[in-house]
């Protein structure tokens, strides 16, 4: 069974909520850009946060830690209010350094990154975060990856479902000092075929040597009401270069017993069985190779949310 969701995060060490719209935390180390008004004067001040949280603004130390660029801007006028006339502050973060989360495992080298300790810039989930580092490896376990928080809490996160079955709720937010630990899959487990859309497990099922499209569908559970059974679709090679794509009348197959439909899969098929006719299903695979590609050949450092069921 799948653990149960997160709790919905408002707000963390890393950001806060204002008016509805995350804003990020400033904290120790930050490197600080602050526009300073007072009456015709006005400076351009470049300002890092010390470990006690303050940053000093012409001779006033000002307490900004925790607070938001926007506060701390209004903190700054506060403060020097005493010595001024209507000063006008505005605070903009020029380089993140406060709030990091590590990351380890089967973590792509696209562009010579990988594992290792990255800022967090804001309210960021789990795939936005993998997304920002250039993505998991081809062998990454997408089911089991780890999250353990700073105080040895732990979750596990499944982003097969997160991402292909759209269970956005199940997105963990990450927080400063996070650390993410993304597991290979164990030997052979590249031997699968994934099952899309209107199925009762949706997910991958392991490959076994002659498999057939029956076998398959009864191992995700059979197909669902709503399913368009006689457009499903098997995917085959590499989506990067054109796969092949094959036609099954699973309403034939299932319904009726049409085994001339029971077409036999190899490992790393895609089988896609919509909710609706498709009808131009060129256009329906460019639309969701993004979401094809997460699950079969890694996190993408571009993700775009699709489900098979919108």
């Amino acid at each position: 069974p799948q653990p149960p969701a997160p709790p919905a995060v408002s707000e963390n060490r890393t950001f806060t909520l204002v008016e509805g719209v995350p804003q990020y935390r400033l904290g120790p180390g930050d490197l600080l850009e602050v526009l300073l008004a007072r009456g015709v004067t006005q400076d351009r001040l470049s300002l890092t946060v010390r470990a006690d949280g303050r940053i000093p603004v012409l001779f006033v130390d000002v307490a900004i830690g925790g607070l938001t660029p926007e506060q701390a801007a209004r903190e700054i006028e506060r403060a020097l209010g005493a010595y001024y006339r209507t000063p006008r502050a505005e605070v903009l973060v020029k380089e993140f350094h406060s709030k990091k989360v590590t990351v380890l495992g089967a973590v792509s080298a696209t562009g010579g990154r990988g594992s290792g300790i990255y800022p967090l810039r804001g309210r960021t989930s789990l795939t936005e975060f993998l997304a920002s580092v250039g993505g998991v490896g081809q062998e990454a376990d997408l089911e089991h990856i780890r999250v353990t928080r700073e105080d040895g809490r732990a979750v596990t996160v499944n982003l097969f479902a997160v991402v292909a079955e759209g269970e956005l709720s199940r997105d963990v937010v990450l927080d400063a000092g996070d650390v993410v630990y993304i597991p290979s899959r164990p030997p052979g487990a590249e031997r699968k075929v994934f099952v899309f859309g209107e199925v009762a497990k949706p997910g991958t099922v392991p490959y076994r040597t002659d498999m057939t499209l029956a076998e398959v569908i009864a191992e995700a559970g059979g197909i669902t009401e709503l399913a368009a059974a006689d457009e499903t679709r098997i995917v085959r090679g590499n989506l990067r270069d054109g796969p092949t794509v094959l036609t099954a009348d699973l309403e034939a197959l299932v319904r009726r017993g049409d085994l001339r439909q029971d077409v036999r899969l190899k490992p790393r098929d895609i089988v896609i069985v919509p909710r609706s006719g498709i009808g131009n299903w060129n256009a329906f695979l460019a639309k969701i190779r993004p979401t094809l590609e997460f699950i079969t050949l890694g996190l993408q450092p571009v993700i775009v949310y699709e489900t098979l069921k919108d």
